[in-house]
């Protein structure tokens, strides 16, 4: 990729600064922290509209004579539009998400150079957000010279528990004090309102790498994943690690320990520090699953069981769990269940899955890295937004890269070895 012109560098800029800019905290609605205004969402909005149609007018201009790569990737997108704006619960059509869905466009019909550098710019930006993130970090702990402000978190409902932004103004915190401890439970969160985005990111780029440590950036990326405290950065990390060692003995025997270690002796360890004994907690296996599985709550479970019995195809529509208040969000697979059905769910995710895997099946690499994007799915079902498509397909051009480097370097080294041997 040394050989790229400046459209596709400017093109591949343009996309990851709208996919930050939509991910930074203080944009979203209802944020509590300082640099939230509705100047600065209305500022960002024009700014990512502005940004979208100069990479539109880019990309038509400069490849309008080429082939699109695959095609397959705008239909899990416009399905899912028509089915959040067309299927409603109030039957009222919404152009939902329809930013979201311009970008998607946008990046599916790019060549396959721009998907594959856009990929390469957003890690090295989380690359760098991360070593913000950890100093930050820190800093709080350490009570260095950076200032911060203390700022509430969305959810307030919880009396037990005082939930609280540490807000940089570019890099936040999440802290969390559970009465019985004296430290706070401390989380990176980034740039991104909550802390489990920003480490499933963390661990699918170091997944698109096979998990390769060997570069320091990669080590940063890596504490930046750790001091999320995320359970989902966790299971990615230590699933692909298993996928890419399947027929390695010694590493499947090594795991079997682990997990009759996991199921036995993790109850019973305590350390003393809150951040790290309520990971451990979160980790637990009990008779209602795992116990940090708390996307969901009592009124999403009574909700989608009464879905599967009298909407299972459909479910209710977009807007449907507006019409209802719960105590906490609800970022579980049951809300598209809830809204969109099992056949709508099938429709959406089934050709994502699709147009990952299309011919990139022989490729184990590729396979192990889409498995552990899509198992994310049961916690973080919101993938049809561009900072996930990104992450999906450039990851997918970046592994297939590195494979046909390596695949070169061999058949290289083979030829100076038959050269070798005739001489």
């Amino acid at each position: 990729m040394n050989n790229n012109t400046k459209t596709e560098k400017l093109s591949s800029i343009l996309f990851v600064i709208s996919a930050l800019m939509i991910l930074f905290a203080p944009y979203h609605a209802n944020s509590t922290l300082s640099l939230h205004t509705n100047i600065l969402n209305y500022l960002f909005r024009v700014a990512i509209y502005t940004f979208m149609l100069i990479n539109a007018a880019l990309i038509i201009f400069k490849y309008r004579r080429k082939k699109i790569d695959n095609l397959l990737q705008v239909l899990p997108m416009i399905i899912y539009f028509l089915f959040a704006s067309l299927h409603t619960y109030d039957n009222n059509i919404v152009l939902s998400g329809l930013l979201f869905f311009l970008l998607w466009i946008l990046y599916a019909l790019a060549p396959q150079k721009i998907k594959l550098l856009t990929f390469k710019y957003l890690k090295k930006a989380w690359i760098i957000i991360s070593l913000m993130g950890i100093i930050c970090y820190l800093n709080y702990y350490l009570k260095l010279f950076i200032p911060y402000k203390i700022v509430p978190y969305y959810d307030l409902t919880n009396l037990t528990v005082s939930k609280n932004y540490i807000d940089y103004k570019i890099i936040f915190l999440y802290r969390e004090s559970i009465p019985g401890y004296s430290s706070d439970f401390i989380r990176l969160c980034g740039i991104c309102n909550e802390p489990g985005f920003f480490g499933v990111a963390c661990a699918l780029f170091l997944c698109s790498n096979n998990l390769n440590l060997k570069k320091k950036t990669d080590i940063v990326l890596l504490l930046g994943g750790i001091l999320t405290f995320s359970l989902a950065f966790i299971i990615i990390i230590v699933l692909f690690f298993f996928l890419k060692n399947l027929k390695n003995i010694k590493t499947i025997s090594i795991t079997i320990i682990f997990v009759l270690l996991y199921i036995f002796a993790l109850p019973n360890i305590k350390t003393g520090n809150q951040s790290i004994d309520t990971l451990l907690k979160r980790m637990v296996i009990t008779k209602d699953g795992l116990s940090g599985d708390d996307r969901s709550n009592y009124g999403i479970d009574y909700i989608y069981e009464n879905t599967l019995k009298n909407k299972p195809l459909f479910g209710y529509g977009m807007g449907y769990l507006n019409t209802f208040t719960f105590e906490s969000g609800y970022s579980t697979y049951k809300a598209y269940i809830i809204q969109y059905g099992i056949l709508g769910c099938a429709l959406i995710w089934g050709t994502l899955l699709l147009a990952a895997l299309y011919k990139n099946t022989k490729n184990l690499n590729i396979v192990n890295y889409i498995i552990v994007f899509f198992l994310n799915i049961y916690a973080s079902p919101n993938v049809m937004v561009i900072q996930r498509e990104i992450i999906l397909f450039g990851g997918i051009l970046f592994i297939q890269e590195y494979s046909n480097v390596n695949n070169a370097a061999i058949k290289e080294k083979n030829k100076d070895r038959e050269v070798l041997l005739e001489n």
